[in-house]
């Protein structure tokens, strides 16, 4: 918007200069014109009112075009003339800027647009008190108030004081979306304000910047309301009672808002006002009458929602992927902008129909910018070291007969202040750094977990946390030093499908998996670790393989307190299995709950969540899982959604009816508010490679629609189950003692082997999707006179035996006393390389922790178990460079942990547990193949877990430094969780 050429509603201004802008000479008919180019004509009442009010638009930033010489080079005379043309006295300049290195971001973003208010002193100041805004009125200038869309850039409290100095006046505690404060108006789930939340909401108070909800869900606003000792903003919302979008605010959050003195400022965005058209300036003062009747006419404004012109004039292909950026739920119809507020003329044209509908002289100055002048002189009030923010704000405000020379030592000044308070903010990461550090990771190349760009820099650790990432030499002193140059140093990578429970108890190290950078195992697909009731853990006792153990636990929570205090390398959480409370009500059967029944089960899943559970898994192939209806699925996961988790499933079908599988995957997230994530995204069988396309198409859709979907994946094109898995899951109800029994009936053997031949009807049959027994690779027999056959097809044993690969398959469930773990090789290469690339896509092992000593050698492991994660860093990122290493990094560590709703895990950033990650990119790779699986990955040089050494040099230290990670639901949480 360096020219603002080409368009009538900006030629129509055209002809305004710098010293004709607030003339308002007298034409015909009584009318008068806003200035005099302008062919629009207003009443003098509306010329007076707009010409002698403070007229604040309470979210509007200077440009919607965000290119780097927008800020580098002067604005152009047409520019500034529709600026002083407008009315406007002060704009709140203000976006979203977010992510892990919000803090970064923010510096640079504030540098610039103090850059660009100092090389047009001419025509805007700056804003360091209220009082600067009557300053800015009387000298003809337009003031500019700083403030952002979301507080991601505050990386403790002590930020809060930082950004102040810096000339942050408003800050905004989300954008649409969940972060360490609260929730966006657009999350299915709101917890409310977090403990942090409520720490960054005082200290707001304390150093006086304004504290905004406008994009914050209905109970983090109300949350934050009554925490705010004073008054608060919505300074761009609309009322849903007029509209109901998720971005407008309720009847109950506005009375809540009043009571405390706030103002509301109503937007000209045409789908937050009204769904209906036409869509003009009356439904802007529809708002503002709701508001008015509702809580008074003086806790009400105008915040745009937009720069000068609009968003309909954007650059078609900046609009476009502006549109696509949101969530179907945003619902943009074909404009943006509301007609009548959609050119610089706006304030005019509102005042224009308030003065129709009745308002008093006195209600159109509040709207206009009186109210929310009045609030940011009550708020504005404490003295932090800011009052040279004062004085560049005043010297600014000089009027042109100071002479040009004044201006340029004044815009000088301003700009090498504000740069010297970011270079000390950006050297020092407050008051944390002070002093000697524990751990100093020198010199590596930073991957922070954000999917930007790496950077070379520092990362500085004391006790369990990060208290410093920076771009470049820290200067940090520390008690050991880590030289990572030439290194990636990245968060610590989050495995969302493990089967360690019981490997972490025989072998806490976690070696498979920590010497690839795992640091955080997340278990509990469809069974988990607790509850158990007696018969259960009578049955887990009695089906134990090679790994034995004792069971002391009865809950989910029991079990992660128990496998800790043991001792472990890796952090540790878990989902409760849905399958795991299902056979706490009803057994092994093929029953259907009674409500009393379902009831129980979701006071289970219920206090696994407060117990810390991630989320409800289901593994719907398998029975008992698999018997379980989508309203079952769909209760259980709204007693996870309650409280903050998410359903996660591998899916009743991965093969023949994998579409199908996906769309109740997809309607059990609409129907219960769970956000909802696939285990291991496959198509398996030859006959599905081809529905990749429609598979991700369906995602897509819904995560327009809103549905936060998400998936995960190893990185191999086989998988690894049981023969259960060759079998109709009729067969196996009740469980496995009345599985093996019923196989030795031979009119039962039949029906099973003819079934298992054909395609599963009703049933997922991998032994079909396989496609030849050839591909059945044995793996793990309990039996050890059966160990013979590890590592052989079941067409080779079957030839062994002298029987068909279908009684083969039978016989050996019955002799082992288990499912007999198999590999199945059943899925394309081709569509492995398409899903790692996904950007909502995440990695999971899928398979256990263990060693390549010791008992874990009797069995035969998938090489997953070994090589998953070096596998995508190695073959897929460096050597196919199907994604790149920052994409991949992301996926690992700050996906997963935003999708677990995990608490300063998943990135590294000040104030965030010190897990980490440190790899050479050139060298890392998996060793392990199916032949011979149990070989380490190589090119991990060091792992940290909650600030303690793990890996050095490639090598296990033997420290077990893991904890328990919970989820948002755990109890234990100050203010006792989400579970409400």
């Amino acid at each position: 918007m360096l020219d603002k050429t080409g368009l009538l509603r900006r030629q129509i201004l055209a002809g305004a200069s710098a010293a004709t802008a607030l003339a308002f000479p007298m034409v015909n008919s009584g009318l008068y014109q806003a200035h005099a180019a302008s062919p629009r004509r207003y009443a003098r009442r509306v010329v007076d009112l707009v010409k002698g009010s403070i007229v604040i638009d309470m979210l509007g930033p200077l440009t919607l075009d965000f290119r780097p010489e927008v800020f580098a080079e002067p604005m152009s005379e047409k520019w500034a003339a529709d600026f002083r043309a407008s009315g406007i006295t002060a704009f709140h300049n203000a976006v979203g800027v977010g992510g892990v290195d919000a803090y970064t971001s923010v510096m640079q973003w504030l540098l610039s647009w103090t850059g660009f208010v100092a090389r047009n002193g001419h025509v805007f100041t700056g804003v360091g008190t209220a009082d600067d805004l009557d300053t800015a009125k009387a000298d003809d200038r337009i003031a500019v108030i700083m403030g952002l869309q979301n507080s991601d850039h505050f990386r403790s409290t002590a930020d809060v004081k930082t950004f102040y100095q810096l000339g942050q006046r408003v800050s905004q505690l989300t954008y649409n979306s969940q972060n360490m404060i609260g929730a966006g108006c657009t999350d299915r789930i709101d917890g409310g304000l977090s403990d942090y939340g409520v720490s960054v909401v005082e200290e707001m108070n304390k150093i006086g910047m304004l504290v905004d909800t406008s994009h914050c869900g209905d109970k983090t606003t109300l949350d934050a309301i009554a925490a705010s000792k004073g008054a608060i903003a919505f300074t761009h919302s609309n009322c849903r009672a007029l509209n109901n979008h998720p971005r407008t605010k309720t009847d109950e959050a506005i009375k809540a808002l009043g009571a405390k003195g706030g103002v509301m400022g109503i937007t000209g965005v045409r789908n937050f006002l009204t769904a209906q058209e036409p869509t003009n300036v009356t439904n802007i003062v529809d708002q503002i009458d709701h508001v008015g009747k509702l809580i008074g006419y003086d806790k009400v404004g105008i915040g745009s929602d937009a720069d000068l012109y609009g968003y309909d004039d954007m650059e078609p292909t900046a609009y476009a992927k502006l549109k696509s950026g949101y969530k179907g739920s945003y619902a943009f119809r074909d404009k943006i902008d509301t007609d009548g507020f959609d050119d610089p003329l706006k304030m005019y044209n509102l005042v224009e129909e308030m003065i129709r509908r009745g308002h008093s002289n006195e209600q159109i100055t509040g709207v206009l910018g009186g109210n929310f002048r009045r609030l940011l002189g009550a708020t504005w009030k404490i003295d932090t070291g800011a009052s040279s923010n004062r004085n560049w704000s005043r010297r600014h405000s000089m009027k042109n007969s100071l002479g040009s020379r004044k201006h340029t030592l004044a815009r000088i000044g301003l700009t090498a202040l504000a740069l010297g308070l970011a270079t000390a903010a950006m050297a020092d990461s407050g008051p944390t750094m002070k002093g000697p550090a524990d751990v100093l990771i020198s010199g590596g190349t930073i991957y922070d977990g954000s999917g930007g760009a790496p950077f070379e820099g520092d990362v500085v650790i004391r006790e369990d946390r990060v208290i410093a990432v920076t771009h470049g030499a820290s200067g940090a002193t520390a008690a050991k030093v880590v030289d990572a140059r030439g290194l990636a140093v990245a968060p610590g990578f989050i495995n969302m499908l493990s089967w360690s429970p019981v490997t972490l108890l025989e072998d806490g190290r976690g070696m498979s998996d920590i010497l690839q950078g795992v640091t955080l195992e997340v278990m509990g697909e469809g069974s988990s670790m607790g509850p158990l009731n007696p018969k259960m853990k009578a049955l887990e006792l009695q089906r134990q393989g090679d790994i034995k153990y004792p069971i002391s636990w009865k809950t989910l929570g029991g079990y992660l307190d128990t496998v800790v205090a043991k001792g472990v390398s890796p952090n540790v959480a878990s989902f409760v299995g849905a399958g795991q409370v299902r056979v706490n009500e009803l057994g092994e059967d093929d029953v259907q709950p009674t409500a009393e029944q379902l009831a129980r089960m979701r006071a289970l899943v219920h206090e696994a969540m407060t117990e810390g559970a991630m989320g409800v898994a289901s593994s719907l192939i398998y029975a008992p899982d698999t018997y379980a209806k989508t309203p079952e699925l769909v209760a259980l996961a709204s007693e996870a959604g309650k409280c903050g988790g998410i359903y996660i499933s591998h899916m009743r079908s991965e093969g023949d009816n994998i579409l199908p599988a996906v769309d109740e995957l997809i309607e059990i997230s609409r129907k219960s508010g769970a956000p909802a994530e696939i285990f291991h995204l496959k198509l398996a069988g030859k006959d599905n490679w081809g529905k990749l396309d429609t598979v991700v198409a369906k995602i897509e859709t819904a995560r327009r629609e809103g549905l936060r979907i998400t998936t995960d994946m190893y990185t191999y094109a086989a998988g690894a189950t049981g023969l259960d898995a060759s079998m109709p899951t009729w067969v196996q109800s009740g469980g496995y003692e009345q599985w093996a029994a019923r196989l030795k009936d031979p009119a039962i053997r039949a029906r099973v082997a003819t079934e298992m031949k054909g395609p599963g009807k009703g049933w997922e049959n991998l032994y079909h999707s396989a496609g030849t027994p050839e591909k059945l690779l044995l793996i793990g027999f309990k039996n050890p006179a059966l160990k013979q056959y590890t590592g052989k097809t079941l067409a080779e044993v079957a030839r062994l035996r002298g029987t068909s690969p279908e009684d083969t398959a039978m016989d050996l469930v019955i002799a082992d006393g288990s499912r007999v773990g198999t590999a199945y090789f059943m899925m394309d290469e081709a569509n492995v390389r398409r899903q790692v690339a996904l950007p909502w896509m995440s990695f999971g092992s899928d398979a256990g922790a263990p060693a390549t000593e010791g008992v874990f050698l009797q069995s035969q492991d998938h090489p997953r178990a070994y090589g998953n994660f070096a596998r995508l860093l190695g073959r897929y990122v460096r050597d196919e460079k199907v994604t790149t290493l920052e994409s991949a990094v992301h996926r690992l560590t700050s996906l997963p942990a935003t999708n677990l709703g995990l608490k300063e895990r998943g990135a590294l950033r000040p104030g965030y547990f010190a897990d980490l990650a440190i790899f050479d990119p050139k060298t890392i790779r998996d060793n392990a193949t199916f032949d011979k699986p149990a070989q380490y990955a190589t090119g991990m040089r060091a792992v940290f877990v909650n600030g303690v050494q793990v890996v050095r040099d490639g090598e296990h230290t033997g420290a077990k430094p893991g904890r328990v990670v919970r989820g948002p639901g755990w109890k234990g949480w100050t203010g006792g969780g989400a579970c409400k």
